[in-house]
């Protein structure tokens, strides 16, 4: 039986995502027969921004290390340091963007010499995996890298799923919406890459919609939504769980997902699955991921993002065929095909 040792972040890493994508890889990959998987990290505490790097930077990889296996799989690129007390030869490494490279409001500059040591480290594995052929490209645009690429895109769970009448009625009064209010939804942090400002500056022209808003907003946002005397017309919800989420992506008139960088955009396949139309930007990996099914805009421009919501708003026909296209959209991305062509990679990788 071969074993396979998946690399998961910090217990306090802040990343959400990333834990959330190790968590269910493994959920999926534990129903594979022939090989037995287990997942590894450390407890680096609450500490310090500089301990915190000591146990990310130097404890971790020591101790991974000390662990035998047949395959080593590091789930995150900023973890690519481990790579240098690993057997080169039996490791891989998914890396889900180089957004910290490619945006460079997204981080500071010792942030991003730190994010390029790791990437650096990442690019010695046997073998890279990318969560779209995006950030496949980035890779090798940026380092010239020629080695061997996998793009194996992340699934959609299937909870994510169109609710029926009486579960929507539920959900709209459990979260206290309007049934006769339209809404926009975005979901994510405000991490500058993520483009809310664009929202927030379509809003006053939007006269129809309410924003609603699952996750923070930065001060600078919050200053924007005081000014503009917008806060009766926007609902922020910091933190949903799964159920409440998908009752949101129901409900919801459009999701919109204005980013300049994606790695991939789950949320885009989320609302797609809760039959949400979706707005999002023509960047990155958006038009892959989504397909036909979307609605694209640029992100650098808020009269193209109005313009594609009023599209949808005043066209019933076309709502409904986006509604459509994207449930058949979503359908190309589960988490039990990531698992099989990520055996695929393992395989090649144990024999190699």
């Amino acid at each position: 039986m071969k074993e396979i040792v998946i690399f998961g972040p910090t217990i306090n890493d802040r990343s959400v995502s990333m834990r959330i994508y190790a968590d269910l890889i493994y959920q999926s990959l534990s129903k594979s027969k022939g090989y037995n998987f287990r997942v590894e990290t450390v407890n680096d505490i609450k500490t310090p921004i500089i301990k915190n790097w000591l146990f990310k930077d130097i404890y971790y990889p020591i101790k991974a290390g000390l662990i035998k296996s047949d395959v080593y799989h590091i789930t995150d690129q900023s973890y690519g340091l481990l790579t240098s007390f690993l057997p080169k030869n039996k490791t891989v490494v998914t890396c889900h963007d180089l957004i910290p490279l490619q945006y460079q409001p997204q981080s500071s500059f010792l942030g991003r010499k730190r994010y390029l040591l790791n990437i650096n480290s990442m690019l010695r594995a046997n073998e890279i995996i990318t969560v779209s052929r995006s950030t496949k490209v980035a890779i090798e645009k940026i380092f010239g890298y020629k080695g061997n690429i996998s793009v194996v895109h992340n699934g959609v769970s299937t909870v994510f799923q169109e609710l029926e009448p009486d579960s929507k009625n539920f959900m709209r009064s459990k979260l206290n919406l309007d049934k006769n209010q339209k809404y926009l939804l975005h979901i994510g942090g405000s991490y500058p890459v993520k483009n809310v400002t664009q929202i927030l500056q379509a809003l006053p022209h939007l006269i129809n919609f309410k924003l609603i808003k699952v996750g923070y907003f930065t001060n600078s946002e919050r200053n924007f939504i005081d000014q503009k005397k917008l806060s009766d017309r926007i609902i922020n919800i910091p933190y949903l769980p799964i159920d409440d989420l998908v009752g949101l992506y129901n409900l919801a008139d459009i999701f919109v997902f204005p980013s300049h960088l994606e790695g991939f955009g789950m949320p885009v396949i989320e609302a797609m699955a809760c039959g949400c139309p979706v707005v999002c930007s023509n960047s990155s990996s958006l038009p892959e991921i989504g397909g036909d099914a979307a609605l694209y805009t640029d992100p650098k421009s808020v009269e193209s993002f109005i313009k594609s919501i009023d599209m949808i708003d005043k066209n019933q026909e076309l709502k409904k065929s986006m509604i459509k296209k994207g449930l058949i959209q979503s359908k190309k991305f589960s988490w039990d095909k990531t698992a099989r062509d990520l055996i695929d990679v393992y395989q090649r990788i144990a024999k190699s």
